[in-house]
């Protein structure tokens, strides 16, 4: 028999776990997830570890500035933008400058769909010490004219899509206006930064696509523009540089002691100051709220599951006198503590006759084994069969002592009222195994008779009793007395009956 649950156990367990996760988790959450120990890492790729304004590959946003996400492919560090991704090629953070190569034109000069090269001014601003120019790739040129006003040598051919086509390449600034009238048939064309020196190298005569593929790899210089000198301030007071997690664009000075707008307990500034004490309560009560939330719900779905199962057996209060054969006999039973009986399951009383092995003798309903109980006492065990039921057995030895006016002792009743308790039980028990019906009394009238005193009860006047219900080999006489067929083993039953 599986054994059930009682819902106040688990549910009790639960909630003492909730108490306990509410209690430690904010302090956890707010140690562990501090924006100044976070924004302490880095975005590490391959051989660069980058700070601020840079975040992404498990930094987080605030600790960067917007338009500056990075992304790690086989160690090397992207930087995507409109539709372009760039490969970081070197920084220089006292000179916020960025170098970057466009990822699509590096093994290749065709890549599946062009995009021109820009930048946003308000994120980057062109180096002026002019060290670098553009270089203008057309696509898609036909080739077939009779006049060509371009070197052969400065003409690449394309394969995208298993379709074929022909390009040049040319520096920006010496395209002349008898070149524009023929570039002009070109389907499509993208300019890309490069370095000056390797530009001037693409404008010998003799240049080819060998000179453009360095050229591109190299790449351009950039100088980002992200609260430059903001943080320049935060650092200085020991701040670590970040932005607001509300609103982005704004500047935040992330401190071991709280969020600044400018410099570590500083207040100046349009984004004021949060302390430590406010920033650990908003991610403890965030975290609180979080935590009891998925353990309610993990609770109710495993209760639920529990019912489902069979596992939880739903409390119910006792129903009053009448209502329920089973629960008047249980209410009775509970309100008489001294002689109530102790309950065993079967598989209780298995365990204490170590699986019935020993055997004392054959009663009049069955064998009769050995057990022990927990504490140590003696019990005999017995367990009814179907055949050999004797004539003579423990009721004719109740009639007969009560009918001779013999005392009905029971072992462990020491008070007087505990013994005029017990003989009622044993004549009501009489009255209600005779062996025709209408002499059985109600349970209404058991219970009279059980709640009345003995000397207003009278011994039946028949001694024909109906036959015990017959239990299949095996299965314990003592059962217990509601519909759930629990396994029970009363005094009565367990205990010796002393002439």
């Amino acid at each position: 028999m599986n054994p059930r649950l009682h819902p106040t156990r688990p549910i009790f367990i639960t909630f003492t776990v909730i108490i306990v996760i509410v209690v430690s988790f904010p302090a956890i959450s707010c140690q562990e997830s501090r924006p100044y120990d976070v924004c302490g890492e880095v975005v590490q790729c391959g051989d660069f570890r980058l700070h601020y304004p840079f975040w992404g590959s498990g930094r987080p946003a605030y600790c960067g500035y917007p338009g500056f996400q990075l992304t790690c492919e086989s160690n090397v560090s992207l930087l995507s933008y409109q539709s372009v991704n760039y490969q970081i090629l070197d920084t220089d953070t006292s000179t916020q400058t960025i170098t970057i190569a466009r990822n699509d034109l590096w093994d290749d000069f065709c890549p599946e769909y062009l995009y021109n090269t820009s930048y946003d001014s308000t994120l980057f601003g062109v180096d002026i010490s002019g060290d670098q120019e553009n270089v203008s790739l057309y696509y898609g040129c036909n080739t077939s004219t009779p006049t060509i006003p371009l070197g052969a040598n400065h003409l690449f051919s394309c394969n995208v899509n298993d379709t074929q086509s022909d390009g040049y390449f040319l520096r920006t600034n010496q395209i002349v206006s008898n070149m524009t009238s023929f570039l002009r048939q070109c389907q499509n064309y993208i300019t890309v930064p490069v370095k000056q020196y390797l530009a001037g190298r693409l404008a010998s005569p003799f240049a080819t696509a060998d000179e453009l593929r360095p050229a591109l790899m190299a790449g351009f210089d950039l100088i980002w523009i992200a609260n430059d000198v903001e943080c320049n301030q935060c650092m200085r007071s020991n701040g670590r540089c970040g932005s607001n997690s509300t609103s982005p664009e704004l500047f935040a000075c992330y401190c071991d002691n709280g969020i600044f707008s400018l410099t570590c307990n500083n207040t100046n500034g349009s984004g004021g100051i949060m302390g430590a004490a406010s920033l650990k309560l908003i991610i403890g009560i965030s975290s609180a709220i979080a935590g009891i939330l998925i353990i309610l719900l993990v609770t109710f779905f495993r209760i639920k599951r529990w019912k489902t199962q069979g596992l939880i057996r739903p409390h119910r209060k006792p129903r009053l006198l009448g209502t329920s054969r089973n629960h008047q006999i249980e209410i009775f039973i509970r309100d008489y503590g001294p002689i109530a009986p102790n309950r065993f399951r079967y598989s209780e009383i298995k365990k204490m006759t170590n699986s019935f092995v020993e055997k004392l003798g054959q009663g009049g309903y069955g064998s009769v084994y050995k057990g022990q109980l927990p504490d140590g006492q003696l019990v005999a065990e017995n367990i009814a069969s179907t055949t050999n039921m004797s004539a003579i057995y423990f009721p004719d030895t109740m009639y007969r002592k009560l009918e001779d006016g013999e005392n009905v002792e029971v072992d462990g009743v020491k008070t007087e009222e505990d013994e005029e308790l017990a003989k009622k039980m044993v004549m009501v028990s009489l009255w209600c195994i005779q062996s025709d019906p209408s002499d059985r009394p109600s349970i209404s009238k058991v219970v009279e008779m059980l709640e009345g005193s003995f000397q207003s009860l009278h011994v039946p006047t028949k001694r024909f009793w109906s036959s015990p219900t017959r239990y299949s080999q095996g299965t314990s006489a003592s059962t217990t007395l509601d519909s759930s067929h629990e396994r029970v083993l009363t005094q009565a039953t367990r205990e010796d009956l002393s002439t």
